[in-house]
This record gives structure tokens, sequence and C-alpha cells, in this order.
């Protein structure tokens, strides 16, 4: 009887053996993953939820059986503006459209007022 009280001790012992160099080296992956590549791994975070913009490519032209054009790609120059992040940098939504005022040759007024929408 003593026999079985000693192996059934000796499993106990060696299941909490197991579990708790278990515990440990999950403990030392997470204290990895989070203390030593923390910041690493959250700077790629960051950069990989940027905002990314498609450039969708030209499309042909579309005619009809008579040869005539029915639908035609147009390039149109576009320009965004993101004030929040631009104000992070310190300028205020009136100097960037001031900014763009000059470049764009319109009137600060009016690109003010598309910037505040």
């Amino acid at each position: 009887m003593q026999n079985l009280d000693m192996k059934a001790k000796k499993r106990q012992i060696v299941m909490l053996i197991i579990f708790l160099v278990s515990f440990a080296l999950l403990f030392g992956r997470v204290f990895y993953w989070q203390i030593i590549k923390g910041r690493e791994l959250s700077k790629e975070a960051s950069e990989n939820q940027t905002l990314g913009r498609d450039i969708t490519p030209k499309r042909g032209t579309i005619y009809d059986r008579n040869g005539k054009e029915l639908a035609i790609s147009v390039s149109v120059n576009t320009i965004w503006v993101n004030p929040e992040d631009v104000e992070g940098e310190g300028l205020s939504t009136r100097q960037i459209a001031e900014g763009l005022s000059e470049i764009l040759e319109k009137d600060a007024d009016e690109i003010l007022e598309i910037l505040t929408k």
C-alpha cells in the first residue's frame, strides 16, 4: 500500500515539475514578446495600419459598333489632406489652406472651407 502511495506522490511531483517548467517557458515567451520585442512590434503594427491609397490603372476607351466613343478615361489630378495628421506637425488648418492655395493657385478661403467640412 505504501508502495502505491509513493508512486502516486512521485507522479504528482513529476506533473508539478512539468507544469512549473511549462509555465516558466510560457512566461518567458510572453516576457520576450511584450518587453523585449514590444516596441519593435508596436512600430510594425502602426506601419501596417497606416492609410494607403491604391492608384487604379487607366481603362481603355469603349466604342459602340459604329466606332463612336461611348466612354473614355480621363486623367484628373487629385490632392487630399487629413488636417488632423498635419495639425500634429504644428500647422493649423488655416496654414495648410494658405500653403495649398499657393501651390494650387486657388483661393485660400475656398480651400479652408473644403478642409473644414
